[in-house]
C-alpha cells in the first residue's frame, strides 16, 4: 500500500529550501511550497510504500530528520486513496495494449479489437489504433473466460459419467472391425 506523508518545517520557502528538500527525499517523489497556513514555514508531500499507518509513520518521521535540520512543525499520514478523495483526484487505472490484453486472453489482437467495438471491452483510441485497455477489465474477462471453461468441463464430464452408468459404450465408427 502507498501513503503519502505531509512534512511541513519551521523553514523559509525559497528556491535553494526547496530543491535541497526534494533533492533529499528524490527517491519518495517530492513535492513542496510554501505551508497553506503559514507562508514562513515549507511543506513537503512525499509518497511511500508500507504495509500500515504505522510503519508510514516511522518511515516519515525518519525521513523528515534525515532530509533537513529544521524543526519539524507539523506531520499528516494519509493512504494515497484518501490522499486522492480529498484533493478530488480521480485514480488512473493501470492501462495495458491491446497487444497484451490478447496474450492475456490467449486470443489475436483483431479478436480484441472485435470485442472493442462490440462493447465487451473498453479500449481508448489514441490517435489511429486502439492502444490501450484497463488491466483490471481484461484480468475480469480472463477470470469469466476461466470459470465458463471450468463449468464445461465438469458438464462434459457428468455426460461422460452419464453415458457410461446407462451402460453405454464408445463405438468407433472409422473402424472396419465390427464384430
Amino acid at each position: 500500500m502507498e501513503y503519502n506523508i505531509k512534512m511541513e518545517f519551521r523553514l523559509q520557502p525559497t528556491e535553494t529550501n526547496a530543491d535541497d528538500l526534494v533533492t533529499a527525499l528524490e527517491q519518495f517523489h517530492p513535492a513542496s511550497g510554501p505551508a497553506d497556513n503559514d507562508p514562513t514555514r515549507l511543506d513537503v508531500w512525499v509518497t511511500v510504500p508500507a504495509n500500515n499507518a504505522r510503519q508510514a509513520v516511522d518511515l516519515g518521521l525518519a525521513l523528515a530528520s534525515q532530509a533537513t535540520n529544521a524543526e519539524l512543525t507539523a506531520f499528516e499520514v494519509l493512504t494515497t486513496d484518501a490522499f486522492d478523495r480529498r484533493n478530488g483526484l480521480t485514480p488512473v487505472p493501470e492501462l495495458i495494449s491491446t497487444e497484451d490484453a490478447a496474450e492475456m486472453l490467449g486470443v489475436s489482437r483483431q479478436a480484441i479489437d472485435k470485442q472493442i467495438k462490440s462493447g465487451k471491452l473498453t479500449g481508448h483510441r489514441v490517435g489511429e489504433r486502439m492502444v490501450v485497455l484497463a488491466r483490471a477489465d481484461v484480468e475480469r474477462e480472463a477470470s469469466l473466460r476461466s470459470r465458463k471453461m471450468n463449468l464445461s468441463d465438469l458438464a462434459a464430464q457428468a455426460d461422460a459419467a452419464a453415458f457410461e452408468a446407462a451402460g453405454y459404450q464408445d463405438i468407433d465408427l472409422m473402424s472396419d472391425d465390427r464384430g
